[in-house]
């Protein structure tokens, strides 16, 4: 798991009634210490990656043009309208989507 999918704060209102004791006592004396003792650091890359422009206007005309991509995104839209229409019935058209395109 990703470090911050690890922590998690439990707020126990038993004892105190206040939120405010809760956040000054609780939140800055021992959950923040603690999220940042027990958390390693996020990496970061700090490099640019180098975007070949020219290539990536062709790779999207190519997906523009592409026929299977054009009937993906008319019958997403048709999903759209459906849940617009009946919210319940949007993951049964999502369905019949994909099995239209796998057939395809």
């Amino acid at each position: 798991k990703a470090s911050w999918e690890k922590n998690f704060i439990v707020v126990d209102t038993t004892t105190t009634n206040s939120i405010d004791e809760i956040i000054d006592t609780k939140i800055y004396n021992d959950w923040i210490p603690s999220l940042l003792k027990n958390s390693s650091p996020i990496p970061l890359s700090l490099k640019e990656e180098e975007v070949n422009l020219e290539l990536l206007e062709q790779e999207r005309k190519a997906t523009r043009e592409n026929q299977l991509h054009q009937y993906d995104q008319y019958t997403r839209k048709w999903v759209g309208i459906v849940a617009k229409m009946n919210n319940k019935m949007a993951g049964k058209a999502n369905l019949v989507r994909k099995k239209l395109l796998s057939d395809l």
